[in-house]
Parts: structure tokens; C-alpha cells; sequence
């Protein structure tokens, strides 16, 4: 049955996983908001690591024909309940 998976010229789904952020509310996340600005503008983190409390990881995946046509991964950090920097790879960019 896997072997019917990559049936050439079979339709397949395109799937979303995790957090679409667009470029719009990105450009908006500053230092020093607070926990609940950021979920407000950007939604609830797909990850919130009990080890590292302080830190807010939102990933995104967009497969289609079985390949990755698009993925980022932004992390968010706080301090005090504030945002105190944030990082990410390969993040949407305004158009």
C-alpha cells in the first residue's frame, strides 16, 4: 500500500502544518511586547517548550507533489513576560 503513495500522476493533497504567519504581522512584532500581544498577533505558538519557558517557537510547513515548497521557523524569546528578541529562518517577506 505505501508503495501506491508516489503512484506517478496521482493526485495529491497540499498540506499545511503549523503556524502561517504573514509578513504583515511579522513586521509588526517588536521588543517588549508582552506574552499576550504576541499571541494576539501571531497566534499560539505550535511549540512551548517546559524546559525553556521563555522561549515561543512557531514553525510552518507547506508540502505539495511531495516536496517542501515552503517552511520557516521563528522563535521568540522573553524576558520579564516581554518580548526580548526573536530570530528566525527563511521568514514570509512583505510583497
Amino acid at each position: 500500500m505505501a508503495a501506491c503513495s508516489h503512484f506517478p500522476g496521482a493526485y495529491t493533497l497540499p498540506i499545511e502544518q503549523g503556524n502561517e504567519i504573514e509578513a504583515e504581522n511579522l513586521n509588526k512584532l517588536e521588543k517588549g511586547m508582552s506574552e499576550e500581544q504576541v499571541r494576539f498577533l501571531l497566534g499560539t505558538p505550535l511549540i512551548k517548550d517546559v524546559f525553556h519557558p521563555n522561549r515561543w517557537d512557531y514553525v510552518y510547513y507547506f508540502r505539495k507533489d511531495y516536496k517542501v515548497k515552503e517552511k520557516y521557523h521563528l522563535i521568540v524569546y522573553f524576558e520579564n513576560g516581554q518580548v526580548s528578541h526573536f530570530a528566525g529562518d527563511k521568514l514570509p517577506q512583505a510583497v
